[in-house]
């Protein structure tokens, strides 16, 4: 079952969130909102906050935070991450640092996050979640 709801978290994220603008907002937001459900009430889903599986979720939400359209979005999408942060911050704490480090990167020079993605701004997350390659456009990386 654990591994269904990764499985399931996985090809959402994917379809959805991973690809700002890429779908209509409605149907993101559908997203974050089952994911934001999911790390509430099933941990296991981001294997309890295994970068592997949890970091390719956080990517996907802040891709989604240039987007968010209606302070309700904006609401849930900062629940969304703040549980899944909160699940990383629990399981691997070097790739909590690591993308700490780089949104006060981000904070210092935001000139560097003016892109339609902000995920660039994250690639040494991104290595640390995937065991130190960089996630390739569609957030490969949780192979298992």
């Amino acid at each position: 079952r654990d591994e269904a709801l990764a499985d399931f978290v996985r090809r959402l994220v994917d379809k959805y969130l991973r690809s700002p603008g890429a779908v209509p907002a409605d149907q993101a937001f559908s997203a974050v909102n089952v994911v934001s459900s999911f790390a509430t009430q099933y941990p296991q889903a981001f294997g309890y906050g295994d970068p592997r599986r949890v970091g390719p979720v956080i990517l996907g939400l802040l891709e989604q935070l240039p987007v968010a359209p209606q302070p309700a979005h904006a609401s849930l999408l900062l629940h969304a991450l703040r549980t899944t942060l909160l699940l990383l911050r629990a399981s691997d704490a070097h790739a909590f640092a690591t993308l700490g480090a780089e949104v006060v990167s981000l904070l210092a020079d935001p000139r560097a996050g003016t892109g339609t993605s902000p995920t660039p701004c994250f690639l040494g997350f991104a290595a640390a979640c995937s065991g130190g390659t960089a996630f390739g456009a569609q957030g490969g990386g949780a192979d298992d």
